[in-house]
């Protein structure tokens, strides 16, 4: 069986995206992370199957080891990108359904895309986070993805993040979570390293992004947008009413094809 894919990206951030407009194919665990891997399959972060659900067009998002995700807010970007290129959706602004919740999004004239996710919120909850041989103090937020924040000096001192970092107390985090690790670089400016999980270190974390923009709002107490660089660009953040926030950054398809089922790896 061969199946169609786009390819594409947000700040480096890259997912294989599926049309499935009628919820048609059915893909196991293992063929996504097959599909996902990066030496015997086409390569990505993550899986997005785009159906139609409820007059809306759903992302059914999945990691790369093939686990459900709530929301992926680059994801969002690049559908929403793969939707207008294909002419599939012409409006400059429509909303993305996800497991998450709706999310609106906005067609920029300077080719970013802007998405509304959340709600981000402060969980109140202190997690010791183990990296290298040091132990960080990181916040939990919820963006709706669980998310532990940590700041450091300099990003190099996480070291390696092939692993998910260690982690205290295991109840706070019972699915597990995305660790960012945040290093300022500005009064409105920082820049981040994230470890995602079912994934591993990614060059960017748009729901990360978020949280990480809210949470230095609330250190800094101010409301100005947050520019967050990560290692694949930089993404804009912008806190709304009811603790939604604004995503801004570049989304592009660079690839299309067909993939062989028969021929994956792992299946």
């Amino acid at each position: 069986m061969n199946l169609k894919f786009s390819k594409g990206h947000g700040t480096g951030n890259d997912f294989v995206l599926i049309y499935d407009p009628s919820d048609e194919v059915h893909l196991s665990e293992k063929q996504i992370a097959a599909i996902c891997d990066r030496s015997f399959g086409i390569g990505a972060d993550g899986l997005i199957k785009i159906v139609k659900k409820d007059n809306f067009w759903f992302m059914d998002y999945r990691n790369a080891d093939g686990s459900i995700a709530e929301i992926c807010g680059n994801g969002t970007r690049v559908m929403a990108r793969f939707l207008t290129e294909n002419k599939i959706v012409t409006q400059e602004s429509f909303v993305i359904s996800t497991r998450a919740g709706e999310v609106l999004v906005f067609i920029n004239q300077d080719r970013t895309i802007s998405v509304v996710l959340g709600p981000v919120l402060d969980q109140k909850t202190e997690v010791r986070v183990k990296v290298t041989k040091d132990e960080l103090l990181g916040s939990l937020f919820t963006a709706p993805n669980p998310h532990v924040i940590a700041m450091v000096p300099e990003l190099d001192l996480v070291g390696a993040l092939f692993e998910s970092p260690e982690y205290e107390p295991k109840s706070a985090l019972p699915n597990g979570a995305n660790f960012e690790f945040v290093q300022i670089i500005g009064s409105r400016e920082v820049s981040m390293r994230v470890f995602e999980r079912g994934v591993g270190e990614t060059l960017s974390c748009g729901s990360g992004a978020c949280a990480v923009g809210i949470y230095m709002q609330q250190l800094w107490q101010i409301d100005d947008p947050i520019t967050v660089n990560v290692p694949g660009g930089q993404l804009i953040i912008e806190k709304l009413p009811d603790d939604m926030v604004k995503l801004t950054g570049p989304a592009e398809i660079v690839a299309t094809g067909e993939i062989y089922l028969e021929k994956l790896k792992s299946q």
